[in-house]
């Protein structure tokens, strides 16, 4: 029945492991979910992974984009909460767990095939989004046939229905950044696996 803030805390990271015994008050208050803005991966992430399972903790944990790492399976073997989930790009879950009809399934899976051959795993995010950057750069470069910053600036803005490894881009003179939160998926970590958020 109705929805909104329970309440907040906020900490250092550094102090994690002590800050979240806060949160069970937080539950016993009503909180049904808990949510956690985290920009880094690693040590932070396994600190608040610990704590909450250690906790007992049984609501689902919800991750900000900048805590999420292909490293998880081994960084978070043993800690991982009961329902992991958080809002990702599609190069993380993989081109196996979109539809046939994502504009981004096909290019997806040809960098996947061509990154698991070079470096022997799987890509992670940030290289999808350096790949997709420099891919729309070259298209640009390419209509304009020029070295001018405004010409291939201006063939960017132009850009429409690009299929990247991460979204499906869309630039305008006001839309700089391609891809709205439309392109972002809801990923969940479980047995060890990333895999797309299945709707209860």
């Amino acid at each position: 029945a109705g929805g909104g803030v329970t309440a907040g805390v906020r900490h250092r990271v550094e102090a994690a492991r002590s800050g979240w015994a806060e949160v069970p008050a937080l539950v016993a208050r009503g909180a049904a979910v808990v949510v956690v803005g985290l920009v880094g991966v690693g040590a932070a992430v396994a600190a608040v992974c610990r704590s909450y399972v250690r906790l007992g903790m049984k609501q689902p944990l919800v991750f900000s984009t900048g805590a999420v790492s292909i490293n998880y399976p081994e960084l978070l073997k043993g800690i991982t909460p009961e329902t992991l989930i958080f809002p990702t790009y599609k190069v993380l879950l993989g081109p196996e767990t979109l539809p046939e009809s994502d504009g981004s399934r096909k290019p997806l899976a040809d960098y996947f095939k061509a990154y698991q051959a070079k470096y022997g795993k799987r890509p992670d995010s940030t290289g999808g989004s350096g790949y997709d950057a420099a891919s729309l750069a070259f298209a640009a470069l390419q209509k304009v046939n020029a070295n001018d910053p405004l010409k291939v600036r201006d063939a960017l803005q132009q850009i429409k229905n690009f299929p990247g490894v991460n979204a499906v881009y869309n630039f305008s003179p006001e839309q700089h950044r391609g891809a709205g939160p439309s392109e972002q998926r809801m990923g969940q970590f479980k047995d060890g696996q990333f895999m797309m958020l299945k709707q209860q």
